[in-house]
């Protein structure tokens, strides 16, 4: 698996269509906040990328803690947003846990944008962020 499946880019765009001021902070009762910001437009290559981070941000001794964050690469090449998904890419890649002390770099950025790509960990990634945004769905923060 090379890149989110349909149901997780679906719920990634309604996340990304609700950021204003390039960030958006979501709550849903019991559930830690969910942050997500627009990063930036990568260079290199067409199209650009832009890289959005997600994240559940947790206090751990007054600082703050991911719990988990994710960087995600979104391709969109739709000319509207009512154009078909199958036009949208969306590949993580960077994981952290501040929690448990992980960090993983599934792709190689270089100053001019994407150099290379670790694929057994987007593989990993896109497992694990599927999961994760229905999870999002399920609880309530859409």
């Amino acid at each position: 698996m090379k890149k989110l499946n349909l149901h997780a880019t679906r719920v990634f765009l309604e996340l990304i269509s609700r950021i204003k001021d390039q960030h958006v902070r979501l709550e849903s009762d019991g559930h830690l906040p969910l942050i997500l910001r627009r990063l930036y437009q990568l260079g290199g290559g067409v199209p650009q990328p832009v890289l959005y981070s997600l994240s559940h941000l947790n206090n751990q001794d007054d600082e703050p803690m991911r719990d988990p964050e994710m960087c995600f690469l979104v391709w969109d090449l739709r000319s509207k947003p009512s154009d078909s998904i199958k036009f949208v890419t969306i590949r993580p890649a960077i994981y952290q846990n501040d929690v448990v002390g992980i960090i993983e770099f599934s792709t190689c950025f270089e100053p001019w944008g994407v150099e290379d790509y670790d694929w057994d960990l987007v593989h990993k990634h896109c497992l694990l962020a599927n999961t994760w945004l229905d999870n999002i769905r399920q609880q309530g923060f859409l």
